[in-house]
């Protein structure tokens, strides 16, 4: 199967370092960390460092799961103990910035109730909405 050009580059982009590209039997490639043994679908790419704006507040941050760079506690969001920058914490099918409805599958891939709901359907599960104190 040709590589459309756009899909060719992408995968000139370097991996994370601890992450490969495994080819599976039917031909999907996933990624798998060497040092986790965390899966996923998703390119995890190394990233540039960020320039230096002056001294930063927390001390010493985790690595982003989305993006891979530092995330300081000011802008810390977590799903499990996987560290994100608020701005990287997103719905994996649109890309909504998540806020308070959200879930991750077995993976750990963030999704807005809706599309995880869209999921559940999908495998042939019921919608599922985490109740809250209001509900309760």
């Amino acid at each position: 199967m040709q590589q459309s050009g756009e899909h060719a580059a992408e995968n000139e982009r370097p991996l994370r370092e601890d992450w490969e590209a495994i080819t599976d039997d039917s031909g999907r490639t996933y990624f798998w960390n060497t040092q986790t043994d965390e899966v996923t679908w998703n390119r995890i790419e190394a990233t540039a460092p960020r320039d230096y704006v002056g001294p930063s507040l927390g001390g010493q941050g985790d690595p982003c799961t989305a993006c891979g760079e530092m995330v300081f506690l000011a802008e810390r969001r977590a799903a499990g103990s996987a560290p994100y920058h608020a701005d990287c914490f997103r719905c994996k099918t649109c890309a909504k910035k998540l806020l308070t409805d959200w879930e991750a599958d077995p993976e750990g891939a963030l999704f807005c109730q809706v599309h995880f709901n869209q999921q559940l359907m999908a495998k042939g599960m019921p919608s599922f909405r985490r109740s809250t104190s209001a509900e309760t």
